[in-house]
């Protein structure tokens, strides 16, 4: 079995159950009068994972292994909460929002560095950018649905 690919599904479904358990805090997002889909998409589901990638788990990862040539599970543990606490606090709408968001900071570390480790860096990187994408494509349109059927 690959490693990384059943990585990227369980990471995939700590992401929906973060995401899940956090409803109970935010209930309904309070909806904008109107919403740009097409804006939206390309900024939730192309431009935001790889960019997002790139700045909480690529360059954070790439200094980290290049300032310790042989990390401990500490040193591990240390890269893993920064940067999750990182991505937690640019998706600052809320208290639980940054929470909800470090952990899923923290799952999509977790699996850039496992690709990491296991395969390459340019792997680590489309792999942790795709299941962002996916994430964040499942969300918009379960976000795009219920809002039509609102609008309905």
């Amino acid at each position: 079995m690959n490693l990384s690919f059943f990585n990227f599904w369980k990471s995939f479904l700590l992401l929906l159950g973060i995401t899940v358990c956090s409803l109970f805090f935010d209930g309904h997002p309070s909806e904008p009068e109107v919403i740009n889909w097409w804006e939206l998409f390309i900024d939730a589901i192309l431009l935001a994972p790889l960019l997002e990638t790139f700045v909480f788990q690529f360059i954070p990862v790439r200094i980290f292994f290049f300032l310790i040539k042989k990390p401990n599970q500490w040193h591990l543990l240390l890269l893993i909460f920064l940067s999750g606490l990182i991505f937690g606090l640019t998706h600052m709408d809320s208290l639980h929002q940054v929470i909800f968001s470090a952990l899923k900071g923290f799952v999509l570390v977790m699996l850039f560095i496992n690709t990491y480790c296991a395969k390459s860096l340019s792997k680590a990187f489309w792999f942790t950018s795709g299941l962002h994408a996916l994430y964040n494509l499942i969300l918009y349109l379960v976000l795009f649905i219920s809002y039509k059927l609102t609008v309905l």
